[in-house]
């Protein structure tokens, strides 16, 4: 049994607290936005509070630390576990910029450690078992690669969230929020590697109400379009949006087409696999139910303690490929600044 200490509660704390209880582990420490908060978890689920993160951090009473903080904190939290060589399981993205998140890849080159980061539809037992059709060669080479990833809850210029607040520094939303997981998930199912892209943006929402009454003027995307020419001659087509109304919560769904056949993908169904064929009607699979329905999360987590046990990653994401997403991210404004196609150098 693992001792594991959650930094951040809300909404995905939730989720990991039952994903640490279901995988027989203990929720040893917490640590919320404030001393209250912190005391007030630990009660609730007998655990330890701690007055910051950074006592959680190097407490010897944690094994494992989950970083669930707002995303201005990542690379804080991530590296303080590295320099300490505790395993470490982050939310995304794995930084704010590509000098934050090249400097844990360095510093895991110095001293390795399990690290993860939380691309949770890999979990899905669906995408996984897409992956294995996929590697096969049964539906022959990938030509093209179409995914989105829309919601609605941005919709109203009177909704606010820390997302929006030019204040955070949060330069890219929808792709960086939303759009990096279908991105990632496709490279996962794919085995491919990006070459080029470009991306159009917009904010669709030009202002937005704060609690207080104030308006403030939004900088960073609610809608973007993302073009990759991939290693292997493929394209892909990527539509993020959070501004769509009808598209309650996750709503994205991925679909590759082959030399001989395609399959999709959809989160709406995420136990399903719907194969693609030439002139006949769609063949669609059943596999087993997702577990506890984590979307994705628990699986990733099993992955992560299989790795502290030797095992490896197995299908989890690393901090390898949070970096890489938020090269993609910083390369992706590029374009969309410059207005071209810009070369992967990574």
């Amino acid at each position: 049994m693992y001792r594991i200490g959650l930094i951040g509660m809300g909404i995905i704390g939730q989720r990991y607290i039952e994903i640490i209880t279901r995988s027989g582990n203990q929720l040893a420490g917490v640590s919320g936005s404030s001393q209250h908060s912190s005391n007030v978890y630990a009660e609730l689920y007998d655990s330890k509070p701690f007055q910051n993160w950074m006592d959680l951090v190097h407490s010897p009473e944690i094994d494992i630390v989950i970083n669930n903080t707002p995303n201005y904190l990542h690379y804080d939290v991530n590296m303080e576990c590295l320099k300490l060589g505790k395993p470490i399981y982050s939310e995304k993205p794995l930084g704010r910029n590509v000098q934050e998140t090249a400097a844990m890849i360095a510093a895991l080159e110095k001293k390795p450690v399990p690290n993860v980061i939380n691309y949770n539809r890999r979990g899905f037992p669906a995408l996984r078992e897409m992956k294995k059709i996929l590697e096969s060669g049964e539906l022959g080479d990938v030509l093209m690669i179409r995914g989105n990833y829309l919601q609605d809850w941005l919709l109203f210029p009177q909704t606010w969230n820390w997302r929006v607040d030019p204040a955070n520094g949060e330069v890219s939303r929808a792709l960086s929020d939303i759009g990096s997981h279908a991105v990632d998930t496709s490279l996962f199912v794919t085995g491919l590697k990006p070459a080029a892209l470009f991306y159009e943006r917009q904010t669709l929402i030009p202002e937005r109400k704060k609690p207080n009454g104030e308006w403030v003027k939004i900088e960073n995307e609610d809608y973007g379009v993302l073009l990759i020419r991939f290693d292997s001659g493929a394209h892909g087509v990527f539509t993020f949006c959070q501004t769509a109304p009808g598209h309650v919560g996750s709503d994205m769904w991925l679909e590759i087409s082959c030399t001989r056949r395609g399959i999709r993908w959809e989160e709406r169904n995420p136990d399903q696999l719907t194969f693609k064929n030439y002139n006949d009607e769609d063949e669609v699979i059943e596999l087993e139910d997702s577990r506890y329905n984590t979307h994705g999360q628990f699986e990733v987590f099993q992955d992560f303690l299989g790795w502290i046990e030797g095992n490896g990653p197995g299908s989890a994401a690393t901090f390898a490929d949070g970096h890489l997403q938020v090269y993609l991210t910083d390369l992706a404004l590029e374009s969309a600044r410059d207005g071209v196609w810009k070369t992967f150098k990574l």
